[in-house]
């Protein structure tokens, strides 16, 4: 891993960097995409950003909508090693499960068996995969000051969401062929940005960042966390 002196892109700390991966490369079934992304971070944040990665893969892989999705199946294998050694993170932070109903687009709704997990956690990881993909459209860090807002957005929230970010008229970046990693983002003065990430072509997240006092919306949480 090379390294150099410079300034941390999540923290702003100034000193000697490593070069971590935006979006984890654990997530992304062998063999792995020519244009990962990669920012220059110190070696708290990278260790810091590293202890999530796995939580973040087993998230996508047992996730209600991303299970099904051809990079699941062929990550599944390693997850399920993960949760019988009980090495997965997930695993371990997950509360009882609970039967919830989960509204689709057809206006119907399906029962399954959910669980609580570190949802603070999953959140961290998506700060810190904000704050590098910030950095690498805007080509600055995103104010040490700025504020997000998390919400996980289920197929039925999907429609008005892109409908509303269309009109902001977005950029697109991508990984590969986008089958693992999408996302859409609109950025503006002083570190306000909106971002529509994209997991496995059906799990989304929509971060929202902006300076302190800004007007948020609350937090959405899905069905199995409320």
């Amino acid at each position: 891993m090379s390294r150099s002196n410079g300034e941390c892109v999540y923290c702003g700390q100034m000193g000697r960097l490593t070069s971590d991966h935006v979006i984890p490369r654990c997530v992304f079934p062998k063999p792995r995409p020519q244009d990962m992304l990669t920012v220059r971070a110190c070696n708290d944040c990278n260790n810091q950003k590293s202890n999530h990665d796995d939580f973040l893969r087993d998230l996508l892989v047992t996730d209600l909508f991303g299970a099904e999705s051809e990079p699941a199946k062929k990550l599944f294998d390693k997850v399920q090693r993960s949760f019988g050694r009980d090495q997965s993170l997930m695993q371990r932070t997950m509360e009882n499960s609970k039967i919830v109903d989960v509204p689709m687009p057809d206006g119907e709704s399906i029962s399954a068996d959910a669980a609580k997990f570190g949802l603070d956690r999953a959140n961290e990881m998506l700060t810190f995969i904000v704050k590098g993909l910030y950095f690498n459209v805007v080509g600055s860090r995103l104010p040490p000051e700025s504020i997000f807002n998390f919400s996980r957005l289920l197929p039925t929230d999907m429609f008005e969401n892109l409908k509303r970010i269309e009109e902001l008229k977005p950029s697109r970046f991508l990984i590969g062929d986008g089958a693992v990693f999408d996302c859409i983002y609109v950025t503006g003065r002083d570190g306000i940005s909106l971002w529509i990430l994209q997991f496995f072509g059906s799990v989304w997240f929509r971060i929202m960042t902006g300076p302190p006092g800004l007007k948020m919306p609350r937090n959405k949480r899905p069905p199995w966390e409320t």
